[in-house]
């Protein structure tokens, strides 16, 4: 999934507005099995994920330059865009 995300970034005590180009996998919750007649839980539940593969800003993959908590913050905005339904 291709997903264009809006970017301040400050440059020289100057803020500028860019575009990033995010490419990510998403994967949507999966319920997990359940036991007919008692409910008893036979599976495991999996939440929803995104996981960030690449981060292009100005024609430039930056991805290398992020860190994994940066990949987090990425993957936790797109999770709440989708629960507004902006995404």
């Amino acid at each position: 999934m291709n997903i264009s995300l809006p970017l301040t970034v400050e440059i020289c005590g100057s803020y500028h507005e860019l575009t990033a180009e995010v490419v990510v996998d998403y994967t949507p919750a999966e319920r997990g099995c359940r036991e007919p007649g008692t409910g008893m839980q036979m599976e495991p539940d999996y939440d929803e994920s995104f996981e960030v593969h690449s981060v292009t800003v100005l024609n430039t993959d930056i991805t290398h330059l992020l860190d994994s908590e940066q990949h987090d913050a990425i993957a936790e905005h797109l999770r709440e865009m989708k629960q507004e339904g902006n995404l």
